[in-house]
């Protein structure tokens, strides 16, 4: 579906799916590399844990927040080919991006039903898209390689 006004693709649920799995895969790996490094260094029990417990946080705030404030494409939405815009074409703020992340738990706490929202709204919004006034739209292609600014598709 095209929203008149911009003119973009809006991405629906299915494609929004991909690009989480995607994200949660980095976040997955990033443990991984990390607890692989313990097990050689043979650190074990609780602090080893909470280390790898701060290392998942510690990636999924750099992809979630700062690699979408930055470009507006987290990891998955790159490999996609989407970016994440506002609704009135300005660019992100860290304000915007930051509510996104904590509105996004509030999606997941709602049984997923947040992130459902994506296949029934007519913009193709997740709860958190609409709490923050964003989409995710499709790159054009001549861009869909390289990090995307905003301003250049606004």
């Amino acid at each position: 579906m095209r929203r008149e006004e911009t003119g973009f693709d809006h991405v629906g649920f299915w494609p929004r799916v991909a690009e989480l799995l995607i994200d949660g895969v980095f976040a997955l790996a990033a443990v991984v590399l990390f607890a692989s490094l313990f097990t050689a260094l043979h650190w074990y029990g609780p602090a080893a844990w909470v280390t790898e417990c701060l290392v998942l946080v510690a990636a999924s705030v750099v992809n979630l927040i700062v690699l979408q404030k930055l470009t507006g494409q987290t990891l998955g939405k790159m490999a996609m080919g989407h970016v994440l815009v506002r609704d009135d074409g300005r660019p992100l703020t860290w304000g915007v991006v930051i509510g996104r992340y904590f509105a996004m738990c509030l999606s997941l706490f709602s049984f997923s039903i947040g992130f459902m929202l994506a296949g029934w709204t007519k913009y193709k919004q997740t709860l958190h898209d609409l709490i923050c006034s964003t989409y995710v739209v499709r790159v054009p292609r001549a861009t869909a390689s390289r990090p995307v600014q905003r301003k250049a598709l606004v």
